[in-house]
Formats: structure tokens, C-alpha cells, sequence
């Protein structure tokens, strides 16, 4: 949540543009672009793919269309906020860089992935990939030419986009628009969680293993549920949060005694959320 803060709120995003590499807001950006990258392949990585991810990239400042599949892998992705993704897209690569370099200076402009755009692992996408595929496509000479002055939208006759490969999928339904605060603030405490089950995985307790990983997965499917509006999802975070209000009282107070007062603030939350 402090991510998304300092994103939205431009303390954590440079503006498209020149910039120099010699400022505090670079040395600020830079600080946050890493740290975007372990809040986006580590502590999301149970949620890569999901509409729960998509919800974390959009509050981050992302553009990214319904239907669409991104994945960036244990990597995670550095500049969130330039990206622009389009409806069906599947996105598997790490690297959507929304700057370039020139002469010692930053140019920042948007990355963008076409309605129905396939980007396998290892691609690499940046600023004005878009321009040359388009002058790439043309047929003649001079209109690959004249794509790169032409104003923008303009298309030779005859070069229209390809037809939809996966139309209306509606992967991306969110039939809980009320609920999008709720389960950002809720990704703290489910991050950490996953930071910690990944973290020690091969020296804690098969117990509190386990207990990690319920907690991610129930916490998780019940916001799939809801996002696409089924029946028993309401039920089920209900329970859920009944549960680690309870559960909280006998874990270890540093741990526990949070984790159930936030439950507890969370149960009238949900209840008007959810309407």
C-alpha cells in the first residue's frame, strides 16, 4: 500500500519526458523501481496471471485490459506505471522498460502491448516498439517511411489489425469494484506471508508452512471469487476472516495479534465492500 501511495501520488514515478540521471528523483525512482520488483515477482508470485495481480498492477498506475495474462516470473517488473497492455494479452516476460537512454539522459514514454499482443519469456518491449512494428508491416517503401512522422493512428489503406484470437474471454471481470482498497490492504499481510513460506521454505516447520501456505491460497481464491462473482466466495471470506481473528489469539503476539485485529477491522469493511 505504501508502494501504490508513493506511486499515485508521484513521489515514486517519473514524468514522461527528459529527465537527468543526476537528481534525487532519480535516485528515488531507482530506489522504488527495485523494490516494485520484489513486491511484483516475489511477494505477488502465488498471484501472477490472476485477476488479483492485474488489480495490483492497475493501483500501481498500469493500464492493463480485460482478459489479460501477465506473468513476469520470479524477476518481477521495475517501471509498472508506464505500462500500457491491451484486452487478451498474454505477457510472460519480465522486461516492459518504459525508458530509454540517450546521451546521459532518461526518456520516459509509455510501453504499450496491443489488444491481443503475445510476449514470450526473455522478449524484450520498450518505448516505440509499437511505431516500428507498424512501419515494419507496411508494404511500400515510403510508407514504412512515413510512418515514423505520420500523426499518430495513421495507417496506409488496406492495413487493418488482425482478427480477435480470444474474443470477449472476460477473464477479467471484477464484480467487486467495492472491495478494491480492501484486498490491497489485505496484500500486506499475504505478501508477507509469501515472502516468508519462499524465505524458509527448506528450514521452518513443516507446520507453519502449511499454515502459510493455507492462509495465501484460502486468502487468494476467496478474492478470485469475488472479483468474478462467485456464490461461495462471500461465504468463504467470511469464514476466513473469522478464522484468522480466532487463529490470531493463540499465534504468537507479534505475529498473531495484528493479523486479528485486522481481521476484525476488516469484518464491517467487507460487509459494506461487498454491496
Amino acid at each position: 500500500s505504501g508502494a501504490v501511495a508513493a506511486t499515485r501520488s508521484g513521489v515514486a514515478s517519473m514524468k514522461r519526458g527528459v529527465h537527468s540521471y543526476y537528481t534525487f528523483g532519480f535516485t528515488v525512482w531507482w530506489y522504488f523501481c527495485w523494490l516494485n520488483r520484489f513486491l511484483s515477482g516475489v511477494l505477488l508470485y502465488p498471484f501472477h496471471g490472476g485477476p488479483v495481480f492485474n488489480l495490483f498492477l492497475r493501483a500501481m498506475g498500469a493500464d492493463v485490459g480485460a482478459g489479460s495474462f501477465v506473468d513476469p516470473g520470479a524477476s518481477g517488473i521495475l517501471e509498472i506505471d508506464n505500462m500500457v497492455i491491451g484486452k487478451d494479452c498474454l505477457c510472460l516476460s519480465p522486461n516492459l522498460h518504459g525508458h530509454v537512454v540517450d546521451h546521459q539522459k532518461l526518456q520516459f514514454a509509455p510501453v504499450y502491448l496491443g489488444d491481443r499482443a503475445r510476449v514470450n519469456d526473455g522478449a524484450t518491449v520498450m518505448p516505440f516498439v509499437t511505431l516500428a512494428r507498424e512501419s515494419a508491416a507496411q508494404e511500400r517503401w515510403a510508407d514504412k517511411a512515413w510512418m515514423w512522422f505520420a500523426a499518430p493512428g495513421w495507417t496506409a489503406s488496406g492495413s487493418g489489425g488482425p482478427e480477435a484470437a480470444v474474443p470477449a474471454r472476460g477473464y477479467d471481470l471484477n464484480a467487486a469494484p467495492g472491495l478494491t482498497a480492501y484486498i490491497l490492504v489485505h496484500l500486506l499481510p499475504v505478501g508477507t506471508a509469501t515472502a516468508f513460506v519462499i524465505a524458509y521454505s527448506s528450514i521452518a516447520p513443516p507446520a507453519q508452512l502449511l499454515v502459510g501456505s493455507g492462509y495465501i491460497f484460502w486468502t487468494g481464491m476467496n478474492w478470485a471469487g469475488l472479483i468474478e462473482g462467485r456464490r461461495w466466495a462471500q461465504p468463504s471470506e467470511w469464514t476466513r476472516l473469522v478464522a484468522v481473528a480466532v487463529g490470531g489469539l493463540f499465534a504468537p503476539p507479534i505475529i498473531g495479534w495484528p493479523l486479528a485485529a485486522l481481521s476484525v477491522v476488516s469484518l464491517p469493511w467487507f460487509y459494506r465492500g461487498r454491496q
